[in-house]
Order: structure tokens, then sequence, then C-alpha cells
């Protein structure tokens, strides 16, 4: 779980989901159990009034209410739906000829499996809409203020499991989101991190790409754990208020060599910095020709290469770099640079004499 200090996203009010408390104590289960491992206090939903939390740690409560009921939709609607339902879906969207093809599968397979009618797939002009109309849900909870929050959370997740099946090109192509909010709600601004005009007080919530979209191959890679990707990239995303559009102009290469000159060694880390799953960057970086461990290589030989230069210990340069051992270290060197740690040193020493 990221620290505080790393977020600038999303936080809504504590009070627009306490009576999640309530589904808990029904279905018998430990708040200890459920709220514990998150690092989130067990008097959560008694605090006070204007208290908030973070919208990612919603989702993380969701994620884990949904491990320990075995019900995916615990906390949505009143019809269980089965642990590693969402992963079924997407892999039978990932075998779909184009993303169109794909929409409308993650339409119907969520119709089917969640016994409403409620979402559908409309082209309209040069725009593809997923429309999720709510109307006719039996919710689990008869309460608007959390209908509201869950319903643009499932718009979220929506989005993310959009974006992994297109290979995360879907980001530049949604143009705009619709939310049955009757109006906007600083305190409760759950989708501004689409980074899209929001239109409250519609009459349903809608996801709207440019019709692009529809033509694109599907290019997500079949994984395990499907599901936790789409949760990963959400999370991320709310943790940070933005899809970060900027740092999409990027290559991953570029964001992982930035990522590792702040001092961010492990590879899931890394992921969390440039906003995606591990899975993801390692496809991005296979694209582009390299992988996670040459560039950590490659910035790790460079930042030995300058504390060598400066008369470091070589046995403080290999702790310092993350080795278990200095003979580790002499082998990565050698390998990297044709010569010893050592003979790097008496060499660099004496061009400077």
């Amino acid at each position: 779980m990221p620290t505080d200090n790393n977020r600038q996203g999303i936080r809504i009010p504590v009070s627009d989901i306490s009576s999640l408390a309530g589904l808990i104590e029904k279905a018998k289960l430990s708040m200890a159990d459920i709220l514990g491992p998150l690092g989130l206090p067990q008097d959560l939903f008694v605090e006070p009034k204007e208290a908030t939390i973070w919208l990612s740690d919603y989702f993380r409560i969701l994620a884990r209410l949904a491990k320990v009921a075995g019900d995916e939709t615990f906390h949505f609607t009143s019809r269980r739906l089965m642990p590693g339902s969402t992963d079924l879906i997407m892999s039978s969207a990932l075998g779909c000829a184009n993303m169109l093809e794909a929409v409308k599968v993650i339409a119907k397979s969520n119709n089917l499996l969640h016994g409403e009618d409620y979402n559908r797939v409309n082209k309209r002009g040069r725009r593809l809409h997923y429309i999720i109309d709510d109307h006719d849900i039996s919710y689990a909870l008869d309460n608007q203020l959390y209908n509201y929050v869950t319903m643009e959370a499932v718009t979220l997740y929506i989005f993310g499991m959009l974006n992994f099946l297109s290979g995360d090109q879907s980001v530049p192509l949604l143009k705009e989101v619709h939310s049955r909010r009757p109006q906007y709600d600083p305190s409760r601004d759950v989708l501004s991190c689409l980074g899209v005009p929001v239109h409250y007080n519609a009459s349903s919530y809608m996801l709207t790409f440019s019709e692009d979209l529809g033509s694109m191959p599907v290019a997500g890679v079949p994984t395990d754990g499907i599901s936790k990707e789409v949760a990963r990239f959400v999370i991320n995303m709310v943790d940070h208020n933005s899809i970060q559009p900027a740092a999409q102009n990027k290559s991953a290469s570029a964001r992982v060599k930035q990522a590792l000159t702040q001092g961010l060694v492990d590879q899931q880390d890394v992921a969390d910095y440039c906003h995606m799953s591990v899975a993801t960057l390692k496809r991005h970086l296979q694209r582009e020709g390299t992988s996670f461990r040459a560039l950590k290589d490659q910035a790790r030989n460079e930042q030995a290469k300058k504390m060598l230069a400066k008369n470091y210990n070589v046995n403080e340069v290999a702790e310092l770099l993350g080795f278990s051992e200095p003979r580790s270290f002499y082998r990565a060197f050698k390998s990297w640079n044709g010569l010893s740690p050592h003979a790097y040193q008496q060499q660099s020493q004496s061009s400077r004499s």
C-alpha cells in the first residue's frame, strides 16, 4: 500500500460507505479480518461524519471483502458472483478479433452473470458508448450516496477492463463520462481521475470513446489474475488522481529509468510508479526491445562506475547497489564492462592523474 505522502488522489466521505459495516456484520465477517490486513482502523465506519478515506482504500476494502466472502459482487447487488467470474469474462473478451466485439462481450457477459440487462453498447456517429443503466439493479444497500460511489467505482473498473483489453491504448480515446449523481460535488469527485469532461444528472452511467477504439485489435495479453491487474491499474489511477497522460507520451523505458534514478529498484514499485501492472510493464518493455532487468543493470552499472570513480570501496559499492555479496557484484560488473571493479577504479584514477 502506498504511503499517504505518495498519494495525490481522491478522498471520499467515510459516511458515504459506512453502510458497508451492516453488510459485513450481516455476513458474520470480522471487521478485523477485513480492515486489519489493509492497515485500516477497525472503527473506520464509526468515525466522525466529516472523516474521509482514500478512494483507493475503498477499492482495497471491496477486493478484501470479495476474497473473504467468496463473492465478487458482495458490495454491489444482492446476487452472488463466484470468484473468478471477472477473469472468465476477460478471458472471453481476449479472444475477440477487435475491440468492438470485446466491448460487447464485456457488456453481455456482465448481464448474464448479474441476471440484469443493465449493460449495453451503442455506436452513434463517431462515438462508441459503454452504458450502465442501473434503474433496475437490485442493490445490496438502500443508500443512494453509497450507490453513487459504487456505480462510479464500477465505471472506473469497466474503463480499466477496456484499457487492459486495448493494451493500454484506450486512454487517449476516452472522450467523456456520464454519472447519475445529481450534481458535481468536490468532496465526491470520483471520476476526475479519468481526465475528461464528466456530465452529472445523466440518465445512466456511460463511458464515451472515439469510434476508433472499436476498430482496434484486442492487444491485451492473457495472464493469470487479469482482474487483479485491472484493479491495480484503477487503484494507481485514483491514488494519483490522473492517468498521467503526459507520462503516456514517454516510452516505458524512459519511465523505468526515471524511477530507477529515484531509488526504486523493486519491479513492482517501478510498475506502480509507471501506473501499470508488472505484466503490462513487461509487455511495453518487450515491444521496445528491452527488459526491466536490462534497464536495472544499466542503471546499476552507471551508479557503480560513478562511485568507483569517486574512490568508494568496492565492497561498499556492492552493498549500496543491493548485491547480496561482493562476489556477485564483481561478476556482474565484469560482465557489463569487460574488466573488474578494481581495474576500472585504477583506470579511472590513472586517467585523472
